[in-house]
This record gives C-alpha cells, structure tokens and sequence, in this order.
C-alpha cells in the first residue's frame, strides 16, 4: 500500500510540475475556448481523484498533521475544480445562446430574401434636355428635340406654349 501511495504522489508531483502548468497556459492562450478549458478541467479531476486516493491512505495510516493538510488541500482543489466546471458551463451556455441567435438570424434574413425577391426597374423616359437641369431663362423658344419630326426650319415655339418669365 505503501508503494501505491508513493506513486500517486508521484503522479500528483509529476502533473503539477509538467502537465498541468502546460494545459493552462494553453487555456490561457485561447481565452472562452470551452475544449481548452475542458483539458484543463478533466486533469483537475483526475488529480482530485489520486489527491484523493492519498488523503484516505493518510488518514488510516498517516500522521495526523499530514493527513489534515492533505485534507486541505483537497477541499481547496475540490473548490477550484467545481469552480472551473461552473465557469465552462457558463460559458458553454453563453456560446450556444449566441449560436442559437446567429442560426435564428440567418433562418430570417433567409426567409426574407426568399419572399422578395429583387426586382430593377429602369424607367426610361428618353433623352433629358440641358434646360430641365436648369432654371429658365426669360426666352421663349426652345430647340426641338432631334428624333422631332418638325422641320429644322419651323420655330419650336409655335407647338410649346409660352413661358412665363420667372421672377
């Protein structure tokens, strides 16, 4: 038994000097990555487990004041695991929320698009003459547009009334 207790703590040393530190800073490089943080969560517990296994050996066979300080430890790692499991649910939650929010706002503008479909109108209305963009002027002639079939020769005033002069 003795032996068994000395390669848990082993283990323990071993994943608190080498695979832990590595497993959070890989966590920490990918903030709100629910799989970085869940690495890092099923080592937690794993380590709980063996933490575990050893403060139950000491408190059968140990000396008192090792087995009370494993104990404590324990409790303080039993708080950071269940800690660190609440927080990648909440995440977890969160993300899906916004997923759920994404899907539903591709599913509308989806359903939109299909209901109306686009359309262009051009509206042609021929040629627009300089004068239209322009105030008048106090004239009263006005050149006939070139697809007219009026002779060049006859005054276009004679088929357009008469302006008024602006004031």
């Amino acid at each position: 038994m003795k032996e068994a207790v000395q390669g848990d703590v082993s283990s323990i040393q071993n994943d608190l000097n080498a695979t832990l530190p590595a497993l959070i800073s890989q966590a920490d490089a990918a903030p709100g990555s629910v799989p970085e943080a869940f690495a890092v969560y099923r080592n937690v517990d794993a380590l709980y487990d063996v933490l575990l296994r050893v403060t139950e050996n000491a408190n059968l066979m140990g000396a008192q004041d090792q087995a009370t300080a494993l104990q404590s430890a324990l409790d303080g790692l039993k708080q950071a695991r269940s800690g660190l499991g609440d927080s990648i649910v909440n995440h977890a939650k969160n993300q899906q929320a916004q997923l759920v929010q994404l899907r539903t706002a591709i599913a509308h503008a989806e359903a939109v698009s299909e209901r109306k479909p686009e359309k262009t109108i051009v509206v042609d209305d021929g040629a627009t003459s300089a004068a239209t963009h322009h105030p008048r002027r106090h004239t009263t002639t006005k050149k006939a547009p070139a697809s007219s079939t009026t002779p060049a020769s006859t005054s276009s005033s004679q088929n357009l009334p008469s302006a008024k002069p602006q004031q």
